[in-house]
């Protein structure tokens, strides 16, 4: 934040503050000392801060911070948890979703600062940012944030602690054995080993929350263990998904329609599932609730939930997708070399049979392939005829090879539309005549259903070996044969990619 004076707001800026604290019921507060902020009553622990950068122009953050007032002693796990799951209410609320960052406040007073968040602010990142411009009549998202930290605290307070705000915490316990047990049964989960008041691990138990809290700086993971955690945060994605999900490389993007994008890699997702189902000491655990913030990744199962500090934000999300891109363009050049092809609408007759032997000289199956008709002569269909190597169908005796030389009529058939059963006839006469016993049937186009089927039919018999190439198999052989392209351009081309 800048260090310089602050800007002071202008009297649309004040106007449409006032307007935003009215609708939502919320005070109003200036300090010469401290930014504008707005004080949600009757709760404690949010403020709404605005530093403005010029008359019109402000930042915006939330701040979370407890009180000795409600929560007596050290106070870093409702420091932590009211942040991050407000962080995911924010995330998860369709259809105006915040995807925030998390910043931890030290305590500059104590031996070791890092132990103890003496309070946390939360940045809005995604879909706009954090800057509120008041010239542009923002007032409506203003209002809008605030009525949902408003809602926020009272579904919280409801669902973890309906006592909060009206008694102490007299049951906060440090050094139990039943706390013990409790950090011994959170290092297992991690693969960790750590002593009472190790310095990596902060630990404790408390009524009201009714939660048990854990934190290892050193694997900089958070276990909260609370009987709602995984039921809330999973009906939560369940009711409304506000993404589609993308596999990438090594990680899943979350593509939101809000332009509210995240990501969590595979790594994070495997070492959740892992720990949670020790922590619920269950088999494996797949009823997992993820929710990626900016740079944390909240995963939700049975009674626990794990706060994961991981980069899943927009950065992230950017660099993963550039991963993405990189590899299709490796993939397509392998792959699909080609963008599209282009088959002629009017193949004479002649050039696709020459094209066809051409092809399937290039076969590494086809021993030799010769033209034995004219494409129109009467012969029962019959164009081309080849020595194929073909394998069998089904065992193989003892002592037999699996190549098995056959003689295969190829014939050949030019059309714009699907190809029927009706227009290929006495298949078995023809294969008969010129002892053959093999039938591969080559079209310009696709077969059709019935066609299809007739076909599989006499394979399925096993007197005949049957096959058929369309455009599909003869773009796939054009893709490693390329030269076909140049030898016969008036039956197909292609377009390449860039």
């Amino acid at each position: 934040m800048s260090e310089s004076e602050p800007f002071v707001p202008s009297e649309n800026a004040m106007a449409s503050m006032r307007r935003a604290s009215e609708q939502i019921g919320c005070s109003l507060d200036t300090n010469e000392n401290d930014p504008l902020h707005f004080r949600l009553s009757p709760i404690p622990f949010f403020t709404l801060h605005l530093t403005f950068t010029d008359s019109d122009r402000a930042f915006a953050y939330i701040n979370c911070r407890t009180t000795s007032w409600h929560f007596d002693g050290e106070r870093t796990d409702l420091h932590e948890v009211l942040s991050v799951l407000l962080a995911a209410f924010l995330q998860t609320l369709t259809p105006s979703r915040y995807s925030c960052r998390l910043w931890d406040v030290f305590n500059p007073a104590v031996p070791v600062p890092e132990v103890e968040l003496y309070a946390r602010i939360l940045t809005l990142s995604q879909p706009d940012g954090s800057v509120v411009n008041f010239g542009q009549d923002d007032v409506n998202v203003l209002t809008r944030l605030l009525g949902q930290i408003l809602a926020f605290h009272y579904s919280f307070s409801r669902v973890f602690c309906p006592r909060c705000c009206n008694e102490g915490d007299e049951d906060r316990r440090y050094s139990s054995e039943k706390l013990s047990a409790w950090r011994r049964h959170c290092d297992r989960a991690l693969g960790e080993v750590t002593r009472d008041f190790d310095d990596c691990v902060q630990y404790n138990l408390r009524r009201s929350p009714d939660w048990h809290y854990y934190r290892n700086f050193r694997r900089k993971v958070t276990v909260l263990r609370h009987p709602l955690l995984g039921p809330v945060l999973g009906l939560a994605l369940k009711e409304d998904t506000p993404w589609q999900e993308i596999k990438g490389v090594g990680s899943t993007l979350l593509v939101g329609t809000d332009n509210v994008n995240n990501v969590i890699s595979d790594k994070v997702r495997t070492f959740a599932a892992a720990a949670l189902a020790r922590l619920n000491q269950t088999g494996e655990q797949t009823d997992i609730a993820l929710i990626p913030i900016e740079n944390q990744i909240i995963a939700a199962s049975g009674s626990y939930a794990l706060f994961i500090e991981a980069e899943a934000g927009l950065k992230t999300f950017e660099n993963t997708r550039e991963q993405i891109r990189l590899r299709r363009q490796t993939e397509n050049e392998l792959l699909f070399p080609f963008r599209s092809f282009n088959w002629s609408s009017t193949i004479d007759d002649d050039e696709f049979e020459r094209f066809t032997l051409e092809a399937l000289r290039r076969h590494p199956n086809v021993v030799w392939i010769r033209k034995v008709s004219h494409s129109r002569e009467r012969d029962g269909g019959r164009d081309l005829i080849a020595e194929w190597i073909t394998t069998p169908d089904g065992p193989i005796p003892v002592g037999d090879s699996p190549a098995n030389p056959r003689r295969v009529v190829v014939q050949c058939k030019v059309s714009t539309s699907s190809v029927g059963k009706s227009d290929v006839k006495d298949i078995r006469d023809t294969l008969e005549y010129f002892d053959a016993t093999g039938y591969f049937l080559v079209v310009s186009s696709q077969l059709a259903t019935s066609l299809t089927d007739h076909l599989d039919a006499i394979r399925r018999r096993g007197q005949y070996w049957v096959d058929w190439w369309t455009r599909a198999e003869f773009e796939n052989h054009i893709t490693r044969h390329r030269e076909l392209l140049t030898m016969f351009p008036s039956v197909v081309t292609a377009e390449q990619e860039d």
